[in-house]
């Protein structure tokens, strides 16, 4: 099931009227600059970002390398940062610890409702139809390295709903390697086809926030903006009374 955590009169607007608010991935990143407070938004949100004890950038003009040992690397494509994303928690139980509630308390403290959606077939067909199978969704890998389960995503990754893969064109805007094994490299090339699945991973710090993402990349916007996708199938309640004392994890 699906759930979205908020200001009541926002997630009525969502329920009553299919009012789904996205943002820029670009706002996602300043979030955290503005409030100073990590978890308000991530400031690595729609790009790579990755430790590694050795890493080589090499200039495209002249082909000269240079290496790099023990460097945190954070990158971002330009077509990402004015991108469309809306967030959702994706669980088994509507529950939660306490723990979690002191967290969305710290990083949310205006949020006192929550948006139950337990179809998730038909919240995702109702997605895609009014998308016209031009919304990327997914759930979101956390790391703090580029591990080959995520370089596979960027690579082939699917939608879990129909979706209209756009074209690559003449260019790239970033080229990187991995090495699989001590024999074996593989190369991953992003560029318009698939630049959009760097919004698909964040740090292991916000592991607990259980994301799903659903991604407009045929859509640009400069600031918050409203989709509208008709009534959704779903119930509100308020995140108290979802608090289980038995749940030990955050």
């Amino acid at each position: 099931m699906f759930i979205k955590y908020g200001i009541e009169e926002h997630l009525l607007n969502l329920k009553n009227k299919g009012e789904m608010y996205f943002c820029p991935c670009q706002q996602y990143r300043e979030y955290e600059e503005k409030h100073k407070q990590k978890g308000l938004g991530d400031k690595y949100d729609g790009g790579l970002h990755s430790k590694a004890e050795k890493a080589w950038l090499r200039s495209l003009n002249n082909g000269v390398s240079i290496a790099l040992n023990n460097v945190d690397v954070s990158v971002i494509t330009a077509p990402a940062s004015n991108t469309p994303a809306f967030c959702l928690r994706r669980t088994n139980s509507i529950y939660i610890s306490s723990a979690y509630r002191e967290i969305l308390r710290t990083q949310f403290s205006e949020y006192t409702h929550a948006l139950i959606i337990k179809d998730e077939s038909r919240f995702l067909e109702q997605v895609r139809y009014k998308f016209r199978s031009k919304a990327f969704v997914h759930d979101v890998f956390y790391q703090d390295k580029l591990y080959i389960e995520f370089f596979k995503f960027l690579k082939n990754g699917s939608s879990e709903i129909r979706f209209y893969q756009p074209k690559a064109k003449r260019g790239y805007y970033l080229k990187t390697y991995l090495e699989l094994n001590n024999e074996e490299k593989d190369t991953l090339v992003i560029d318009d086809s698939n630049y959009f699945r760097t919004m698909f991973r964040k740090d292991i710090f916000f592991a607990n926030q259980k994301e799903f993402r659903i991604v407009l990349p045929y859509e640009k916007i400069d600031k918050g903006t409203i989709y509208s996708i008709d009534e959704i199938d779903s119930y509100l309640v308020k995140i108290d009374d979802l608090v289980d004392s038995k749940l030990e994890e955050a």
